[in-house]
């Protein structure tokens, strides 16, 4: 079950759930939270705008490999029919 994050900004990692008909974890990929603009202007440092972009970067090569896994499946899947 997913637990919306409570946390601000995108320190959150993204949560993958497997489906249970297809086994497929990029088939039921939660996003992280959405970044706000609120960042700079309510007061917070520089250092955990790094911190968040530092997370984002995470979260988007951890997802770029899922989407990498996906299409060589779906490319072989195409090749054997």
């Amino acid at each position: 079950m997913h637990v919306p994050c409570t946390c601000r900004g995108l320190t959150s990692k993204a949560r993958v759930r497997m489906s249970p008909k297809t086994k497929d974890p990029t088939a039921t990929l939660l996003l992280p939270a959405t970044p706000t603009r609120r960042w700079v202007s309510d007061g917070s440092s520089l250092e955990e705008v790094v911190e968040k972009q530092a997370d984002m970067i995470e979260y988007l090569k951890q997802h770029n490999t899922l989407l990498s896994k996906k299409i060589l499946t779906l490319t072989s899947r195409q090749t054997r029919d």
